[in-house]
């Protein structure tokens, strides 16, 4: 199964916006940049909003058949694409997946699963060749978001975590966002 999907591993910035219903909100994606893979995602690549299902840790869900441990949306704002979904907390699986990602803090990286039948390119360009990328992505559609160790991305990490008292606008973590990536660009 997993031969005919690819996995976009990046840092993530995520915010808890309730504990008691496992809600998370999660930086995937960072558009118009070269990734540890080579790749660039271009802006309008992701569809308006794309209903994925949350896999446990590593694209356990796509790699290993494991049962969702959530479901979700992706969602593109300005030049991040964001997950927001929720952990199945009445299951031990999406509690335990759940405390992972919420442990993890500001350590914690995220990535995303498409198929490769459905990505389309666009053609590669000098400027992009000289930045190192390999491809240029114009369209692909998400079905899997996962928590990873290790993320593909440049500029993206774990911010903060909230809870439902207390959240953080959606424009403060991507503000927060734009700051760290200015801050780990590797050029």
């Amino acid at each position: 199964m997993s031969e005919n999907l690819e996995l976009k591993s990046f840092g993530s910035a995520f915010e808890i916006k309730d504990a008691a219903n496992g809600e998370v909100a999660a930086i995937v994606a960072t558009l118009g940049v070269v990734d540890k893979d080579g790749d660039v995602l271009l802006p309008g690549c992701f569809p308006p909003a794309a209903s994925v299902t949350l896999s446990g840790y590593r694209h356990d869900v796509i790699k290993e058949g494991a049962p969702p441990a959530g479901k979700g949306t992706i969602t593109v704002e300005g030049d991040k694409a964001i997950f927001k979904g929720r952990f199945f907390m009445s299951s031990e699986r999406g509690r335990e997946a759940f405390a992972l990602v919420r442990e993890m803090g500001e350590d914690g990286q995220w990535s995303f699963g498409f198929p490769t039948r459905a990505t389309k390119t666009a053609p590669m360009t000098d400027e992009w060749r000289t930045k190192g990328a390999r491809r240029v992505i114009a369209g692909l559609q998400p079905i899997e978001a996962s928590p990873v160790f290790i993320g593909a991305g440049y500029g993206t990490g774990t911010l903060y975590t909230k809870h439902a008292k207390d959240p953080a606008p959606l424009e403060d973590v991507n503000a927060a966002a734009d700051k760290l990536f200015k801050r780990r660009i590797v050029r």
